[in-house]
């Protein structure tokens, strides 16, 4: 992936985060905090290093690899299909509570769940790109070079994964979710974690895993969005 390619797609990653935010908070300002720590580090990068940032992070890189692409989208296919099995069981036995507690479906359904479907979609695609390379470049990119060396390569990618799953699941535990729901945000994000992390270290850059990473939010987002909005639930 090239850098011009990167900072195209965090540059329209960031305008359809505005727009949307601005869109439904009514006017009032669309700066995601996310979104200013992400130009944050690049533009710290450019300062502080003197190289272009998409080097110096491994988002871009070498020419991609055929085989490693088409494992990517496995991992893609196979996280995706699990949990969008898990999430539609959850739903099915602990819909009330899950709508009594406010847990939604993710910050790209909030902002664009209300507009029409085709405009959501598109709109999905940029607002969701920023976001996962924030937490790509945290988890996959410095919590792991640092876990890497204070532990070894599988070490390093197990710590990474398990710190992912905690920051998801201890909010459930702290609502005092239903046992399989804090399960379910632990276990799920935990085994993503360990998997994009396995792509970053075998692909040397985090442009796999933040392609997959992207692909998964994007996929659970355009379920939600697709649902007839009869039956649309949290």
């Amino acid at each position: 992936m090239k850098s011009a390619l990167v900072y195209a797609i965090v540059g329209s990653s960031v305008a359809a985060r505005a727009y949307a935010h601005r869109a439904m908070r009514e006017g009032q300002s669309g700066i995601d905090l996310g979104d200013l720590l992400l130009v944050a580090i690049i533009a710290g990068v450019w300062l502080v290093k003197r190289q272009d940032p998409a080097d110096f992070l491994k988002i871009a890189g070498r020419p991609g690899n055929g085989r490693l692409a088409l494992v990517t989208g496995l991992v893609v296919v196979a996280l995706g299909v699990i949990n969008m099995c898990i999430h539609a069981r959850l739903k099915q036995a602990h819909g009330g509570w899950m709508r009594d507690a406010g847990v939604n479906p993710g910050g790209a359904y909030l902002a664009l769940g209300g507009m029409p479907k085709r405009m959501a979609l598109l709109l999905g695609l940029g607002f969701i790109a920023s976001g996962a390379l924030l937490e790509e470049i945290l988890f996959r990119g410095f919590l792991l070079q640092w876990a890497r060396g204070a532990s070894g390569p599988a070490n390093g990618v197990i710590a990474q994964g398990v710190l992912f799953g905690l920051i998801h699941g201890v909010p459930m535990a702290c609502a005092r979710a239903p046992d399989v729901i804090t399960a379910y945000a632990l276990l799920m994000p935990i085994a993503s974690g360990i998997a994009l992390g396995w792509l970053a270290v075998t692909s040397g850059g985090l442009a796999y895993p933040w392609l997959a990473h992207w692909a998964l939010n994007y996929l659970a987002f355009a379920v939600e969005v697709m649902r007839p909005k009869g039956t649309a639930r949290l």
